[in-house]
């Protein structure tokens, strides 16, 4: 008789004759089969003194073959959770191979969420604060090379935040070299406030002072917090918004309003906006103006579509022209 770790801590399982047994509670040299809740099965068998076995009952069920192969494959794929990240099904394929006899009686299914469960058994525990977050991320390696670009690209992301602690946002600090994006910083924020804002400038430029004076360049999304922070940060650079997220502001109005059915002139005119230079705006708006009033009487709605292009961006032609930029979205950071 073998005996094997079970799945429960402290507790074994036993082999003989490709049957699995677990001890019996009232006698401990007497073991019934592991399947007896399952199939009614009555098999037992008992160790005797001299450490010899004799079955008491008969099994109602065929032999598990490899069993005891089964069990140990098992256990190296949990243990491979444990002590490596590599992929679920790579570990699982790998192990398999090593044993092809036995492994045809295994299934990826039924052992994945044992597996899920060993891997996040043995990572450290979510920190419950930000600043407990932050001794386990924070570090400063990327700075140098920050610290002699010229283009800064900012950008908060919102769909890639932890459950826990509560984080508003992550927010992106990336710069170009060789026209590829590099991610230099990553901030995790429990708020979005022009304080906030100021305090992570003044933090950033005190661990980079020639940030200042480098920078003469910097895109953003359109967030009126981070753009008056930024404003007074870097009071010589080039403030610009992304084309991407202008694009992405104008598209979720034209839904909201519905105007799926009418013809995507005036959408895709009003996309093109930040293409022109800034004092070219204000004419492009009475263009959008008067096709809007030939489709007006069919589609009353629009008028609230370029109603909201007056009101909210009429006024931003310097913030929205990406025209004569080096580049016109930041949209690295959303595809990083």
């Amino acid at each position: 008789m073998e005996v094997m770790p079970g799945k429960q801590k402290n507790i074994n399982i036993y082999i003989y004759d490709d049957y699995v047994y677990h001890v019996d509670s009232r006698y401990n040299n007497i073991f019934r089969c592991n399947k007896r809740r399952v199939t009614k099965c009555r098999g037992a068998v008992i160790l005797q003194g001299d450490n010899s076995v004799r079955v008491l009952e008969e099994h109602n069920h065929p032999r598990s073959n490899f069993v005891k192969e089964q069990i140990e494959m098992k256990e190296e794929m949990l243990r491979l959770c444990r002590t490596t990240y590599i992929d679920f099904k790579e570990i699982f394929d790998s192990i398999c191979r090593s044993n092809p006899d036995a492994a045809q009686y295994l299934s990826f299914p039924a052992i994945r969420c044992n597996m899920q469960r060993a891997r996040v058994h043995n990572q450290p525990s979510v920190p419950d604060t930000l600043a407990s977050l932050c001794d386990m991320l924070e570090n400063y390696y990327l700075l140098e090379a920050l610290s002699s670009a010229t283009e800064i690209y900012v950008d908060g992301i919102f769909s890639v935040l932890p459950r826990k602690p509560h984080i508003a946002q992550l927010y992106s600090v990336h710069m170009r070299y060789m026209d590829t994006g590099i991610a230099t910083l990553f901030i995790l924020c429990d708020v979005r406030t022009a304080t906030m804002y100021d305090v992570l400038w003044d933090k950033i430029i005190q661990l980079i002072p020639q940030l200042k004076e480098n920078i003469n360049f910097i895109m953003s999304d359109f967030e009126m917090a981070a753009i008056k922070s930024l404003s007074t940060k870097f009071p010589r650079a080039k403030l610009t918004g992304c084309w991407f997220h202008f694009n992405q502001a104008v598209l979720r109005k034209w839904r909201k309003l519905r105007l799926s059915n009418v013809p995507k002139t005036i959408l895709s005119m009003t996309m093109a906006l930040p293409l022109l230079p800034p004092d070219m705006f204000q004419e492009a708006l009475f263009i959008i103006q008067a096709e809007t009033d030939l489709l007006s009487s069919e589609y009353p709605d629009i008028l609230q579509f370029t109603s909201y292009l007056r009101l909210s961006w009429s006024n931003m032609a310097s913030r929205i022209s990406t025209y004569g930029c080096p580049i016109r979205t930041n949209n690295i950071p959303d595809s990083t």
